[in-house]
């Protein structure tokens, strides 16, 4: 019967206390069988006590010392091995940590604690690589390090029947009690067809995107407990999804570890220096030290750790936890801010759309103000539902299925000013649906030109049938995309909309981005810059959204936030730059050329009957 922490509390923690200590207890096993037995039952009782008195681990880091380490728990692995401790075999948990907190060697030892002590209780231990699992000689290897856990014992604690041969590749019986330890690594199918007490999944984040989720699948039957481990490697990761999934968190942060912490230090409310560890600085003195102060906590130990590394994104991953930054953000971070610190405002006016007739068309509707409509406005309309006419407007969409797990949007510019001035989010709105509401809407941002405002859309997957849907409504102002995006004199094509591809999609967003860091495009929108703090580089060389493999909670109610937004909003953007750049060139415009083309098509569309 376990006795979590009953006996530990009389062993030393200082280093050279542990040590005599644990000397005194291995030569009373070696000198009386009595006192062997009475040492057994306490570590078969106390997980805590067999750590500090009988386990040990291996640095080979330490150049110039004595690489083995006896293994003298900390308060917050106290803390994690309890948590540990109640939820094998019964719940799945999942750590994540900061780099070098000791995670594998405390569940390795909490395993081979169950294996030592327990009957018949069956472990499973994966890793990302064969070698990482088992390979001789090597201490990255799991295995390994209970092969050393096992060396460093007294042979009175092993096992009674314990031999080489109990010992095979990827695999560990215990002769007496029957309990085994298994390796296997995510290269195949791991433990299809398998039951397990627990299984542990080391540095699960690094492993490959593609095989997580498969990983994932094929060990869920296998073990009620599974422990899931790793650093944060961004929000696009299953990692992140388990963590978000309701499950048993153990976070092991660098300020917990009494070493990393020393002299630790913050920025205080008032922007000036806070000393949090006032007994190491008043030892050390604060004058020759180059103090940071950026906001969060920090010590000489991370202080060092970030100049080492000289990566924010290595900062993000290895010592932070930070999911946001631990992958390589696309937008500009400080650009964002001043955005979000000079231009965000809250709308003017929220509110539906809601058709005037009973017919259910929108080609006469009004606003009803509900206070959290899908419909928000950073411009005032005037009695008739029309935003100011002494400016242009563009208007940029992205289009979705309308089956909830993704939102169709619309974002609405004011072209004179650069400015962003409305916007439009539904998960359930089919494409055709979505096309008589933006005509409906361009109409009303008319304009000076009273043309109606300029639509630009995505016209990959539903949004072809967007597109057929507007020129069903009879509206013909909006985007053709270019033969040849790759070239400035490339002809305008007969296909309405813009279409994505991984370069053009790329340079979408980094012409926005520039925008946006130029400070040439304003923002009013709190979703944009949110969702534009998700945007990373995925492994490929993509741009992804990070939210767009989650099920993450979105005010709009879509089933996943995929950043849709931020993409009607790089359209809006780009439709400016087309309007502007018509602008500049009305005093001559060659007949051949991509706007006069454009121009054409457009008055051909043009009806006489207007959406208004």
């Amino acid at each position: 019967m376990s006795h979590f922490g009953q006996y530990a509390s009389i062993v030393p923690r200082t280093l050279r206390e542990n040590l005599a200590f644990r000397e005194r207890c291995r030569r009373a096993g070696f000198e009386s069988k009595s006192d062997a037995r009475e040492l057994w039952i306490m570590c078969s009782r106390d997980l805590l006590f067999y750590i500090n008195v009988f386990g040990w681990t291996f640095n080979p880091r330490l150049v110039g010392r004595d690489k083995r380490r006896p293994f003298v728990t900390y308060p917050y692995q106290d803390e994690a091995l309890r948590t540990m401790h109640d939820c094998l075999g019964l719940k799945d948990v999942f750590m994540d940590k900061s780099r070098d907190m000791g995670a594998t060697w405390m569940v390795l030892a909490l395993y081979e604690w169950r294996w030592h002590f327990y009957d018949n209780e069956t472990f499973l231990l994966v890793s990302r690589k064969e070698e990482l699992v088992d390979k001789a000689e090597d201490p990255k290897s799991l295995f390994w390090k209970i092969d050393f856990l096992h060396k460093m014992q007294p042979a009175w604690l092993m096992p009674y029947g314990w031999s080489d041969r109990c010992r095979q590749k990827n695999h560990l019986i215990n002769p007496q009690t029957g309990s085994t330890i298994d390796g296997e690594a995510t290269t195949g199918d791991v433990a299809a067809g398998d039951r397990r007490t627990s299984i542990f999944l080391d540095e699960f984040s690094r492993v490959r995107p593609d095989d997580q989720l498969r990983v994932r699948a094929s060990v869920h039957d296998a073990s009620q407990s599974i422990f899931y481990v790793g650093t944060p490697q961004g929000r696009d990761m299953e990692f992140y999804r388990v963590r978000n999934s309701g499950i048993t968190k153990i976070t092991l942060h660098w300020t917990s570890h009494p070493v990393k912490s020393r002299g630790m230090y913050q920025t205080s409310e008032t922007g000036k220096l806070q000393l949090l560890d006032t007994k190491y600085w008043v030892r050390n003195g604060t004058n020759d030290y180059g103090f940071i102060l950026d906001g969060k906590k920090r010590s000489p130990w991370y202080d060092g750790e970030c100049k080492r590394r000289n990566h924010p994104l290595l900062v993000a991953q290895e010592i932070d936890i930070d999911y946001l930054h631990s992958s390589s953000l696309f937008f500009d971070s400080d650009a964002l801010a001043k955005s979000e610190a000079n231009d965000i405002r809250d709308p003017f006016v929220t509110c539906e759309i809601e058709p005037i007739s009973d017919d259910g068309k929108l080609s006469r509707f009004q606003y009803v103000d509900s206070g959290a409509g899908r419909l928000r406005l950073w411009s005032y309309p005037d009695s008739g539902g029309q935003l100011p006419g002494n400016t242009e407007y563009v208007i940029g969409i992205d289009v979705a299925m309308g089956a909830g797990s993704s939102n169709s949007t619309l974002s609405i510019w004011d072209v004179a000013k650069a400015e962003k001035v409305g916007e439009y989010s539904n998960p359930n709105i089919d494409p055709a649906a979505f096309a008589r509401l933006a005509v409906a809407l361009a109409w009303r941002c008319s304009g000076k030109n009273r043309t109606g405002a300029f639509l630009c859309w995505e016209a990959n997957g539903p949004g072809w049938g967007f597109g057929k849907a507007v020129s069903r409504c009879g509206y013909g102002n909006f985007y053709y995309s270019l033969k040849n995006e790759k070239s400035s004199r490339s002809m305008v094509s007969d296909n309405p909309g813009w279409f994505s591809t991984k370069a053009t999609k790329l340079n979408l967003l980094l012409e926005f981005n520039r925008a946006i860091k130029e400070r040439e495009a304003i923002i009013r929108s709190d979703t944009t810059i949110r969702e534009c703090r998700e945007y990373v580089f995925a492994p490929d060389g993509d741009v992804i959204h990070g939210g767009s493999k989650f099920r993450d909670a979105d005010p709009s109610g879509a089933g996943a936030n995929h950043g849709d937004m931020v993409i009607a909003d790089a359209l809006g953007w780009l439709a400016h730059r087309e309007i502007v750049v018509q602008g500049s060139k009305e005093t001559f415009v060659p007949e051949s050329s991509p706007y006069a083309r454009r121009q054409a098509r457009e008055k051909a569309r043009q009806v006489q009957t207007r959406w208004r």
